[in-house]
């Protein structure tokens, strides 16, 4: 079985995807810290950052999983807003706006709730059918390359895809000593836009 294992980012792009769709099974690492002002809770298109605001307040030790959305803010109607605003004009604005728009306008109280529709939506639009699991149903425990291993212990896979920056922090013995082998994956942009938002609107109907 080869596996990815990424955490769940808000609206991410086509890279991830194309990685999710190169394996039998994509975990979502939602056990590990949430990183503020990172790609966790807001994402980047061009006319600014869409941004969904969350209660910062203990963050430093809190999980991406435990994280609220602050929804004493009236995020929603001003992402939708910026974001209608950015794509009303591509040719397949209407194809996608009311799903979008129903996602962005639903009520969530935690950020990967948000972040999970997103990703969903995508798997529909590129014809995705990898299943996923939570790295926080597992028993796994660690940091960085060993939480890695650990999943793919536990999932009993041979091979784990991991993106380029796996070159920094992967125990490559440890996981030669366990069996499992370890692929690297560099995403070929080819000139489409990076971001999944701009592809469906502007080139995927």
């Amino acid at each position: 079985m080869k596996i990815a294992i990424h955490q769940p980012e808000h609206l991410p792009w086509l890279g991830y995807f194309d990685k999710m769709a190169k394996v039998d099974l994509h975990v979502f690492l939602d056990n590990v810290q949430y990183r503020k002002n990172y790609f966790q809770n807001r994402n980047r298109i061009e006319t600014g950052w869409l941004t969904v605001p969350v209660i910062t307040r203990g963050h430093i030790s809190s999980q991406i999983k435990d994280m609220r959305i602050d929804n004493t803010q009236p995020w929603q109607r001003k992402y939708w807003g910026k974001l209608s605003q950015c794509y009303s004009k591509c040719p397949h604005y209407k194809n996608h706006s009311d799903t979008i728009k129903s996602i962005v306008m639903s009520d969530y109280e935690f950020l990967v709730d948000i972040n999970y529709a997103f990703i969903d939506f995508f798997k529909r639009c590129f014809a995705i059918n990898t299943p996923t699991i939570l790295a926080s149903d597992l028993t796994v425990n660690g940091n960085k390359s060993d939480i890695i291993l650990d999943i793919c212990r536990e999932m009993k896979a041979n091979t784990y895809l991991s993106g380029l920056s796996g070159r920094k922090y992967l125990d490559l013995k440890k996981f030669q000593e366990a069996g499992i082998g370890i692929e690297f994956h560099d995403y070929p942009n080819g000139g489409e836009p990076l971001s999944s938002l701009d592809y469906i609107m502007m080139m995927k109907g």
